[in-house]
């Protein structure tokens, strides 16, 4: 029992006179509370492609043999579907506007074709009891293959999810007549 007196003795000394171990020149750290993460929102700076389709409805008009007596108008309509893709990047410079560049090209199935009365001729042959008349007409028709357009735009953003824009650029395309 000596023995165990002894032991315990000796360790309550080593605890009593021993301490920890520090850095000298280390600082506790003060507790720091994580900032406060804000939504961004919606932001339209970016890259983007997509595609799309629908249908047209149209008028062609002609003048068949323009400049001369038989001169004559052709109207039709010339309707069919659509569809393409465009390609596209944005940049939103603040929080209302944002600019940006979009090329889009489309290929159709619009046609038409009509045909049409063009003129009558009437003549009176020497002797004068029988007139001439002379009937003409002429089958037209229209295509429009494809176009594509490359334009830039400004828009406004009246809240953070809806843009209101203008855009404005070239357009290119393939219209087919023939008579």
């Amino acid at each position: 029992m000596v023995k165990r007196t002894v032991l315990a003795a000796a360790g309550l000394a080593i605890v009593a006179f021993s301490s920890t171990a520090g850095a000298a020149d280390l600082s506790p750290r003060m507790y720091a509370k994580a900032p406060v993460l804000v939504d961004p929102g919606i932001n339209w700076t970016g890259f983007y492609v997509g595609l799309n389709g629908g249908y047209s409805w149209g008028k062609g008009d002609a003048t068949f043999l323009p400049g001369t007596a038989f001169a004559s108008p052709v109207k039709q309509d010339v309707n069919g579907g659509l569809g393409g893709g465009q390609i596209g990047y944005n940049w939103q410079l603040d929080r209302t506007w944002v600019v940006g560049l979009e090329a889009d090209i489309q290929g159709t199935g619009e046609r038409g074709s009509a045909n049409s009365p063009v003129s009558s001729l009437r003549t009176t042959l020497p002797g004068g009891d029988f007139n001439l008349l002379a009937l003409t007409s002429a089958n037209s028709s229209w295509s429009f293959p494809w176009f594509a357009t490359f334009r830039g735009r400004v828009g406004l953003l009246a809240t953070p999810d809806l843009l209101l824009y203008g855009t404005g650029g070239l357009v290119v395309g393939e219209v087919k007549y023939s008579t």
